[in-house]
């Protein structure tokens, strides 16, 4: 199985402090995670001037908010730089069309909002991006989904499930939505998570999402950011991080053989075929005068090979002993 790609999703949890902002990249690499991202917003590029806030505080309109918690270029190309040296992948939203030539050379890749699927001039610009592009699905439907081939064609994108509920009930994360995309698309299929533990994430992996992205607080009681609702405290992304290496290993590959640790046991709880009575040269060989029992003993008959064929005996064969394939003919 493909190494899972964890996304430790800080967007605007720094709330606009950029000392935070490199905490957040340290404690991410801490926890595990492979990849960080931030969020890069122009207000005025965003939002009108009367859209009122989401969240509760002192700032009546949304645009007063971002202007307080989002960075600016220059931060965020700072923020990429650290990435580099502590050795984490670096990714950004983007929420306009002149960011994405401003950003091409400080992030591995771009992700768009689920709010953005349908924002097609932007998707149209990053068709062009020699950058990975990843793109949460929330409130979209299947064809919205598929409409995204006429738009990137022979770029490869991600689609990342995702319910646009915040935070989400575990009953509404509907996961099974990861195997239908695999299914119905060429897309790469991963997981955004807006619930509130892990479980949803870990499940994800199971039904094959090879990108997970789950928000992320920089301190475990920063209850005073916005996506505190659906965000997870360092510890508590560290436990997810190991759980999905653990279910990675369980996985294990697609295929079915005997495995190596199961090589011992089919030789010790297998069956053989032993006479139940002296059977005579040319005797046929059947349940009547046999039967299926351990040891199991390369030597003997296949049984396989008991039930595909009339199978007689080349000699005597006395009671109570293995039937071995060398005493046997077939017609």
């Amino acid at each position: 199985m493909q190494k899972t790609k964890i996304i430790a999703e800080i967007g605007n949890n720094h709330n606009g402090n950029f000392k935070k902002a490199l905490e957040g990249i340290l404690n991410s690499k801490k926890a595990g995670a492979d990849f960080v991202k931030f969020q890069f917003i122009k207000p005025e590029k965003f939002v009108t001037k009367k859209l009122k806030s989401l969240v509760k505080g002192k700032e009546k309109y949304q645009i007063q908010r971002l202007k307080k918690i989002c960075l600016t270029l220059s931060q965020i190309k700072k923020l990429f730089l650290f990435s580099r040296k502590v050795n984490i992948g670096f990714g950004v939203s983007v929420f306009d069309i002149e960011s994405i030539k401003e950003l091409e050379k400080h992030t591995d890749f771009f992700k768009v909002a689920s709010s953005d699927i349908n924002f097609y001039p932007m998707l149209k610009e990053l068709s062009k991006s020699q950058k990975k592009v990843i793109i949460s699905s929330g409130m979209a439907n299947i064809n919205e989904i598929l409409f995204l081939k006429k738009i990137f064609k022979k770029k490869k994108i991600t689609i990342l499930h995702c319910v646009s509920s915040y935070p989400t009930k575990e009953i509404d994360l509907n996961l099974l939505s990861i195997k239908f995309l695999k299914d119905k698309t060429n897309f790469e299929i991963g997981f955004s998570d807006h619930s509130k533990g892990t479980l949803g994430c870990e499940m994800a992996v199971t039904l094959g999402a090879s990108v997970i992205e789950k928000h992320f607080l920089i301190r475990k009681n920063d209850k005073k950011v916005g996506d505190f609702p659906v965000s997870i405290s360092p510890d508590k992304f560290k436990i997810m991080v190991n759980n999905i290496k653990k279910i990675e290993k369980i996985l294990g590959k697609f295929e079915k053989k005997c495995f190596k640790v199961e090589k011992k046991n089919r030789e010790k709880i297998r069956r053989s075929i032993y006479s139940t009575q002296k059977i005579f040269k040319n005797q046929k060989i059947d349940t009547t005068n046999t039967i299926c029992l351990r040891p199991f003993n390369k030597k003997g008959l296949q049984l396989r090979d008991f039930y595909s064929f009339n199978n007689y005996s080349k000699k005597v064969i006395p009671k109570d002993t293995l039937v071995t394939s060398r005493n046997v003919k077939k017609k």
